[in-house]
């Protein structure tokens, strides 16, 4: 399999490790942010009005802001 990233070091300082998509991680990563629009896409369809998203959106980001604070 190919590599999607590429590892070097930092010039500037010793510790750190750069870390880079190749061109195949930027196709890869590309091709899933494509799917995953479309497939939220498709499951935000099934809410008729434009009132039921502006109920579901506060809700979603209260659901994962509660998330956030748990980890």
């Amino acid at each position: 399999m190919p590599c999607i990233v590429v590892r070097s070091r930092d010039g500037s300082d010793r510790r750190s490790v750069i870390v880079q998509l190749t061109p195949k991680g930027i196709a890869l990563a590309d091709d899933s942010d494509a799917r995953f629009f479309a497939q939220e896409g498709a499951l935000l369809s099934e809410f008729a009005t434009s009132e039921e998203l502006a109920t579901l959106v506060p809700l979603l980001r209260r659901l994962l802001l509660a998330m956030d604070a748990t980890e």
